[in-house]
Parts: C-alpha cells; sequence; structure tokens
C-alpha cells in the first residue's frame, strides 16, 4: 500500500463513518424494532410510521425538557451520539478498522468485495461479542443496519477508489472543445 493510498483509505473511512452515523440516526427514527411489523408490508409501514411518531416525540420531549427547546441542538446530540456508538461499537469492537486495512493493503483490484467481507466479518464479530443481548428485535434492526452498511461501505468504497485516481492521474489539462476554424462568426455590422 502506498502513502497515496493510505491517505485514501483515511479520507474513505471518514466519509464512510459520516454516512455510518446518518444510517443509524435514520434505523432510529424510521424503522420498527418488533418483529411481527416484519412480516407484511402493511405491517411494516404501520410499525414505520409508530416508530417516526414515537422518534418524533421523544426528540419533542428531549429538546423541551433538557435542550431549551432548540432542535438544533438536539440534533447536534444526536448525530453526536451516533457518531460515538458507530465509532466505538463497529470501528473498535468488531475490530472493523482492522479488517478495512487489510481488505485494502491487499491491493487495489478487487478492493469493494473485500470491503464488503471485511463488514461481514466485522458484523459477525460484533455479533459473537453482543450474543447476550441478541433478541428477535436486535436482530431485525441489525439485518437492517448490516444492509444499510452494505451500501454505505459500496458508497466509501467508490469515493475512495475515485480519490484515489484522482490523486494517482492528477488534473487533467482542459482541452477546447472546438477548434478556432469550426467556432461560429457572427458579422454585427449594421451599417447597411
Amino acid at each position: 500500500m502506498t502513502f497515496r493510498r493510505f491517505l485514501t483509505w483515511i479520507a474513505e473511512k471518514l466519509v464512510e463513518w459520516q454516512l455510518f452515523a446518518a444510517l443509524l440516526i435514520l434505523v432510529k427514527f424510521a424503522f420498527p424494532t418488533s418483529p411481527g411489523n416484519y412480516v407484511s408490508w402493511q405491517a411494516f409501514t404501520a410499525g414505520a410510521s409508530s416508530q417516526w411518531s414515537a422518534s418524533i416525540d421523544e426528540a419533542a420531549y428531549m429538546t423541551r425538557a433538557f435542550m431549551g427547546g432548540s432542535y438544533f441542538e438536539y440534533g447536534l446530540k444526536t448525530y453526536e451520539a451516533a457518531a460515538y456508538i458507530v465509532g466505538i461499537h463497529l470501528y473498535f469492537w468488531s475490530f472493523y478498522l482492522a479488517t478495512s486495512i487489510l481488505a485494502c493493503v491487499i491491493g487495489p483490484k478487487g478492493y469493494l468485495p473485500r470491503a464488503w467481507l471485511a463488514l461481514a466479518v466485522s458484523a459477525v464479530v460484533l455479533g459473537v461479542r453482543l450474543r447476550d443481548q441478541i433478541d428477535i428485535g436486535n436482530a431485525c434492526v441489525g439485518g437492517v443496519l448490516f444492509l444499510g452498511g452494505l451500501i454505505v461501505v459500496t458508497v466509501s468504497a467508490l469515493f475512495g477508489e475515485a480519490l484515489d485516481r484522482r490523486l494517482r492521474d492528477g488534473p487533467k489539462p482542459r482541452v477546447p472543445n472546438r477548434s478556432a476554424d469550426r467556432r461560429v462568426r457572427f458579422d454585427l455590422d449594421l451599417s447597411s
């Protein structure tokens, strides 16, 4: 791994961390935790609506009771908490940083499947570490987070590959798209 690729990997992980925090907030606000909400589409939409209402009510209560009515501060604290949870649980407890750097060190060809494998290995490690706390509701939420995590890893890996390609190739020289003899000339002489 070159130093340039290592810097690209760091930028990729920073973007990924922000996307994982946003995913965690989305799952907290929008996805139901009861396993009965996953039996049909109608049950899922009813559970998602109920979860959304409960989360908004909780946010309103927290904002009024502890933050002086500032929804901005609530959003900031929620995002900070989500980033902390992702950083501690996913990146450190599940050894995701180690498996991710290993996927990057192996080589640039076929990086995306190795990034998915790194996430899967880390999900298994996290599942084993939290096996005492797993119930069917947590398993549903974990499944949703894993599927969303695959999307996040895909986006961040594509970002990392594009950034690495951009840094490797450097800026492209600007080439005019038409030659001078093919340009249209207007005669603005209105004296006749």
